[in-house]
């Protein structure tokens, strides 16, 4: 068991640091090299029984991670491997831990194979395992909203989440010389991979990257949706639009107190700057 992780880690950290070294962002914090260079000479590795572990901010602005029980508390800094930054706040790391950005992370669809369908430039990511019914129900949905698919892209990618038999469905899906979305989408949500013609010493590398993607990312059930903006949720939502437009809505909102906030520093420095400009001409007219 303990080999088998150590395995993960070490794939999901090959990944981090390949994302890392094709981006065309160099990350600019010495320390985050720092601790990627740490993390590249793993000597051993123990999970610690006592988690999960609480990110706690003091007054101060300084960050300690405690244990549930309060028995471990560790100091340090966190850095975002994917995103190449430090967590400096508590709302550093509630935002890293509940966005995925896929571009950050290297993630290209084409090679791992992603069933895409949809015309719109918004693209939302579904994680469907071909044994999974709430699945097969929200991509049939989807396929079926116009209104969906002219606004956003959906990219479908099959994971074996449900088991052995899932694997073997994931791997003809990924392995099939057909290249349709919607025949390959048939397939996966009516049963029908046992009919997809297989491409001769399928190379699975691509298979390989999609199952550490989703590892890394925490598909640990599906459905798993990620919004163009990088929320993330397990399970069908009762209504898909409304759930990826809070999202759209809410950036809208911050961008709106974002815009007013500069509106009322232009306005605020206008009149300091005004001010100064008359005391000063009153002053030449004293003199």
């Amino acid at each position: 068991m303990k080999t088998s992780k150590i395995k993960l880690l070490a794939a999901i950290l090959a990944f981090g640091f390949s994302s890392l070294a094709f981006s065309q962002t160099t990350p600019s914090p010495t320390l985050g090299m720092e601790i990627l260079k740490d993390l590249g000479n793993v000597k051993d590795m123990v999970e610690i029984p006592d988690g999960p572990f609480h990110a706690v901010e003091n007054q101060g602005g300084g960050i300690l991670f405690i244990s549930s029980s309060g028995r471990f508390v560790l100091g340090g800094v966190a850095f975002d491997i994917w995103n190449k930054k430090q967590l400096r706040t508590v709302n550093d790391m509630r935002y890293a831990f509940n966005h995925i950005d896929f571009k950050t992370l290297g993630v290209n669809f084409d090679e791992i194979k992603a069933i895409e369908f949809g015309n719109g430039n918004k693209e939302v990511v579904i994680f469907a395992d071909p044994n999974c019914m709430w699945c097969h129900r929200l991509v049939e949905e989807t396929l079926n909203d116009q209104a969906l698919t002219k606004e956003y892209k959906f990219k479908v990618v099959a994971v074996p989440a449900l088991g052995n038999d899932s694997f073997i469905k994931t791997k003809r899906l990924y392995c099939a010389k057909e290249t349709k979305p919607e025949v390959l989408l048939d397939a996966m949500m009516h049963d029908k991979t046992l009919s997809l013609e297989q491409v001769p010493n399928c190379n699975t590398s691509g298979l390989d990257k999609r199952l550490v993607i989703s590892e890394a990312v925490g598909v640990k059930s599906v459905p798993f949706i990620v919004a163009p903006d990088g929320r993330f949720t397990t399970g069908k939502p009762r209504d898909l639009k409304a759930w990826l437009e809070l999202g759209e809505k809410e950036n809208e909102r911050q961008a709106q107190i974002y815009r007013q906030a500069i509106k009322e520093a232009a306005a605020k420095l206008t009149k300091q700057t005004g001010s100064s400009i008359h005391q000063s001409e009153t002053s030449e007219i004293k003199k």
